[in-house]
């Protein structure tokens, strides 16, 4: 969408909110689900012994994905605002936003070199979506497996696309080297 818009003003709030989602996919949910799962053992375990525990896990599942970027800005109290933590079913609410996300983008990587009968392949995925699995949607319209990291790096090769043309513009309109607080956190 950030190339296709002929407005800059346009251009820049597209690429400002592919940023977003990178940020919020990759980063937040995952932080969250982190945390889900930190939960979930430490129920198990029955060691969930205060507060003050629970605030020390998020703080744990923060930095786990955004190491110090954070900072200031981390919620140590944030577990406390989200009910689905707390739902005994269905559990990791999270964890099919960013499943999905990437899953959207490994049917689009798809899509752009699978030519003219891409949109037939789509349609018919889209038909029997709610009656099969993620893995056998995917292998049986569009010939691939799910279960081979190449379809999950071909998502992420368009995040990183994404990310560069956006880094690119904010270069160049601030004429000096764009550093974004998004991409200190993607860095690895």
């Amino acid at each position: 969408m950030q190339q296709a818009a002929e407005d800059p003003v346009e251009r820049a709030k597209n690429g400002w909110y592919d940023c977003e989602s990178a940020a919020a996919f990759l980063l937040n949910i995952p932080s969250r689900f982190d945390f889900e799962v930190a939960l979930h053992e430490a129920r198990e375990k029955g060691t969930i012994s205060s507060p003050a525990a629970l605030s020390e896990m998020m703080v744990g599942a923060w930095t786990g994905r955004y190491g110090d970027a954070l900072q200031d800005e981390m919620d140590p109290m944030f577990w406390a605002s989200k009910m689905h933590f707390y739902m005994t079913s269905p559990q990791f609410y999270n964890f099919p936003y960013t499943f999905g996300y990437l899953f959207a983008l490994g049917v689009y990587a798809h899509g752009e070199n699978a030519g003219d009968g891409f949109h037939a392949q789509y349609v018919a995925l889209l038909r029997d979506t709610g009656r099969m699995t993620a893995e056998e949607l995917v292998q049986q319209h569009l010939g691939v497996s799910i279960e081979e990291k190449r379809f999950w790096a071909r998502s992420i090769d368009i995040v990183e696309r994404k990310l560069d043309i956006c880094l690119r513009r904010h270069s160049r309109s601030s004429g000096s080297k764009a550093r974004c607080r998004l991409m200190n956190c993607l860095s690895p």
